[in-house]
């Protein structure tokens, strides 16, 4: 079989850009999509490596490439996270390159190489491109649909340290908060009146701050307060914000933002 550099590198972007946004989905890493697009282009340049007889240099080279596609594609925040994301690529990687090679081996296909840990399948282009929109268009569909079916309303216990008050409180994981404090773009989390006066009063030296606020009612401003700490579901949190709010949902203490689910708190980590 002919095997076209083109088909070759297209394939293999495309399958890394997957294998990518399966680590960011399974770590909950934050991820923008041209860095995505990057470290995908890379792996898929590394797969010239199929022309070439490196023998047991392809598995060094493989593991380099993967720990420079997850540097590429995600910020650094830590070593361990950095690790982390690398295992979860390999781990992808292995699935991917198993099933191909179950299949190359079952079905003695001539539409498909396998080499080097290096996959190509001899199929037009445009029909390639079509399978790919219609083949992320099912994946979005189903990934909404199943977000639609989780409960809407998450708790989690949070503690709050200002000062020498630590107090935990009941949080809601509130999906549209998106409130940032504007100079250092922290996150701000949201509590009533009562609570933050309380943790104000308690802190060394507070400085408020103004946060713009975007609502379905307008525009508006609220104030907050860098806390001393914060631990949220075992991890010690240090840049973060309390901001105060009104009409707050009658169930919970503090408006949580989906930020802290993900592993962009590394860097802070601190003990308290």
């Amino acid at each position: 079989m002919t095997v076209y550099v083109d088909v070759l590198l297209l394939i293999n972007t495309l399958v890394n850009y997957f294998m990518l946004l399966g680590v960011k989905l399974i770590t909950g890493a934050q991820a923008k999509r041209y860095r995505l697009v990057l470290g995908a282009a890379l792996g898929g340049i590394s797969a010239l490596s199929v022309f070439l007889n490196l023998g047991f240099l392809v598995t060094l080279l493989k593991i380099l490439t993967a720990a420079l596609m997850i540097l590429i594609s995600f910020p650094f925040v830590s070593a361990k996270a950095y690790i982390k994301k690398c295992i979860w690529l390999f781990i992808i990687s292995a699935v991917f390159s198993g099933v191909c090679l179950a299949a190359y081996l079952l079905f003695d296909t001539d539409l498909m190489i396998y080499s080097n840990g290096t996959v190509y399948f001899d199929i037009d282009i445009t029909f390639l491109t079509v399978c790919t929109v219609i083949s992320y268009a099912v994946i979005s569909l189903i990934l909404r649909l199943t977000d639609k079916k989780k409960p809407s309303k998450q708790y989690y216990p949070i503690t709050l340290i200002s000062g020498n008050e630590k107090i935990t409180l009941r949080g809601f994981m509130d999906t549209g908060n998106n409130l940032k404090e504007p100079f250092s773009f922290a996150p701000v989390i949201v509590t009533n009146e009562e609570i933050y006066k309380k943790l104000y009063s308690a802190g060394n030296n507070c400085k408020e701050r103004i946060i713009p606020v975007s609502t379905v009612k307008g525009e508006g401003i609220m104030t907050a307060f860098h806390l001393d700490g914060t631990v949220f579901t075992g991890k010690n949190i240090h840049n973060i914000y309390l901001g105060c709010g009104e009409n707050l949902p009658q169930d919970c203490d503090v408006l949580l933002c989906p930020d802290l689910l993900g592993d962009a708190y590394e860097k802070n980590k601190k003990s308290v």
